[in-house]
């Protein structure tokens, strides 16, 4: 997983290649300025003042992309989910409902995925390490590695809609391919059951939550077009209305209080271990990292719940939804590197490097909002830098080395 750091850094003796650090004079004017460009803008490639975030693969300029290439209607994605939803004997439109709330249409045929990723996800689906193991379940299916699944998009589809078929009919339930046609015997309530289950998350309100909304896209039916200009469209499935209406959040939800204005604080799952250290060990936090999850948001909250030895702080959503999943007080597992670790606080955006979607102006808007954020900008030699593959890879701490890009 990539990751980028914000901390305290001091210069290279002479000889060595100049830093870029935050300097002691007009701090406060070129902040709001710079700050101000990388919310319309995004990250540049390059700042000279008081930030630097060397990037991959995004535009230095804020251009729109080039409308006038005639789009693709129906790709090799369409293509995959096609084959997979005849393969499983699974309906399309439900494939391409879950597709929907896992935002999963962008997923490109080939990725080259970080072993290391924290939040690992793959296909459309986004199978992960949820209360559902569906990465790991999926994999098994194939008879291929978690890596290998994460980077052929086509054959998670195809093991994915046959581990949901699994799961329908563990719950007695299925949605067939003749179902689209004749919709009559499909068990709604049971496969409503089934999506809770799939979800992977770890408390029955969000499982139930996530069904209803899958639900709630099959019953609309729709028409997307991702990226690639691919069409995607289904026609509605006589979903029964009372499935559709959400239940009530639950009071020990509900009094859950996360410690920033507007989050939304997530039970981690009781029975897993592991996840963070109790405390910060003597260090003050004065780093703000920041992650991007390689996978949607739906993926990212149900592993941050549920996976072992892996937590961060906070998710941040591309529309600026906010999510905590553990106290800032205590040290997370995200940097693989433990002075770190201890001294810092761990931020998730949602979204791909190579896409550039990890950079949506809302995700970076709540970044620069948070305390840390301001703190570490308070210091003469602040730095925000680029760690190429995230766990494992964050430079150093030493009192005389920076952090600094690694690729």
């Amino acid at each position: 997983m990539t990751g980028r750091v914000s901390g305290n850094a001091t210069r290279h003796s002479s000889g060595r290649r100049r830093r870029h650090v935050l300097g002691r004079l007009g701090i406060r004017r070129r902040m709001w300025r710079d700050a101000a460009h990388l919310i319309r803008c995004g990250p540049p490639m390059k700042i000279r003042h008081w930030l630097a975030f060397p990037l991959l693969a995004l535009s230095a300029n804020c251009s729109a992309p080039d409308d006038s290439a005639h789009p693709r209607e129906i790709g090799q994605l369409g293509q995959a989910l096609f084959a997979a939803a005849h393969e499983a004997d699974v309906a399309e439109p439900l494939l391409y409902a879950i597709t929907s709330i896992e935002d999963g249409f962008d997923e490109p045929l080939h990725r080259s995925p970080d072993p290391n990723a924290e939040a690992p996800q793959a296909g459309p689906f986004h199978l992960r390490h949820g209360k559902l193991d569906s990465l790991e379940a999926a994999a098994r299916i194939a008879g291929v590695s978690e890596l290998a699944l994460r980077e052929d998009t086509a054959l998670a589809a195809r093991a994915g809609a046959k581990l949901l078929a699994e799961v329908l009919a563990r719950h007695g339930a299925s949605v067939p391919v003749a179902a689209v046609a004749a919709p009559d015997r499909v068990e709604w309530a049971s496969v409503k059951a089934a999506l809770a289950e799939w979800s992977g998350y770890s408390d029955s309100w969000h499982q139930s939550d996530y069904a209803t909304r899958v639900l709630g896209v099959l019953a609309r039916g729709g028409e997307y077009r991702n990226g690639e200009g691919e069409l995607f469209n289904f026609d509605a499935m006589p979903v029964p209305p009372a499935l559709l209406v959400g239940e009530p959040k639950p009071v020990e939800l509900l009094a859950l209080v996360a410690e920033l204005e507007g989050a939304e604080l997530f039970p981690m799952n009781p029975n897993v271990t592991g996840k963070f250290l109790a405390g910060r060990d003597g260090y003050s936090v004065d780093t703000l990292i920041v992650h991007d999850t390689e996978g949607g948001w739906e993926g990212a909250v149900s592993t941050f719940q549920n996976q072992g030895s892996t937590s961060v702080h906070y998710l941040i959503g591309k529309d600026g939804r906010l999510a905590q999943f553990m106290p800032e007080a205590d040290t997370g597992y995200h940097c693989g590197n433990r002075i770190y670790n201890r001294r810092s606080i761990g931020v998730e955006h949602v979204g791909f490097t190579l896409l550039g979607t990890w950079s949506w102006p809302m995700m970076w808007l709540r970044s620069v909002g948070m305390p840390y954020f301001a703190a570490s900008l308070a210091n003469t030699i602040a730095l925000f830098a680029y760690c190429a593959s995230g766990k494992g890879r964050c430079a150093k701490p030493t009192c005389s080395t920076p952090i600094e890009r690694r690729l």
